[in-house]
């Protein structure tokens, strides 16, 4: 042996730059989690807009009829009577798996002719029936009397 030293790194450099991969890899993971999060959390917004939408222009989505004893999806009249010149009228119910409350509004001044009308619309969707509110959509539309 010719007496020449060969350099190496000790153990506490090999440590520290252990430790420095360490917390890189940590912080990596921590973004990936809360891209996730993100992620889950606005496929369910854009799921409860969709079914927002739905309600909003669809009184009976899936043929369900909220006046027929649906269980799942009821109608209760608020004021006035269902087809005169103004009433209002809740539809609630569980809708793609969201509780939805769906208010038409009908006012005298919005009659169009004798067999049409323009209504508003206020469809609120939630968590649960006791739920945090997910989306809600306000609209207007034509309806033809019943």
């Amino acid at each position: 042996m010719s007496g020449r030293r060969t350099r190496a790194f000790t153990i506490v450099e090999v440590l520290a730059t252990l430790l420095l991969l360490a917390l890189g890899l940590a912080a990596v993971i921590g973004l990936l989690l809360f891209a996730l999060r993100l992620n889950a959390r606005s496929v369910a917004a854009a799921s409860a807009m969709a079914t927002a939408w739905t309600a909003l222009h669809d009184h009976r989505p899936g043929g369900r009829d909220p006046f027929a004893g649906d269980p799942a999806w009821q109608a209760t009249v608020l004021s006035g009577a269902r087809g005169s010149d103004a009433y209002q009228v809740l539809v609630a119910g569980y809708l793609n798996g969201y509780y939805v409350r769906r208010v038409e509004t009908a006012v005298a001044a919005d009659r169009i002719d004798a067999g049409s009308r323009v209504v508003s619309v206020r469809v609120d969707v939630y968590d649960a029936e006791d739920g945090g509110p997910v989306a809600a959509l306000d609209g207007r539309l034509l309806r033809r009397d019943p």
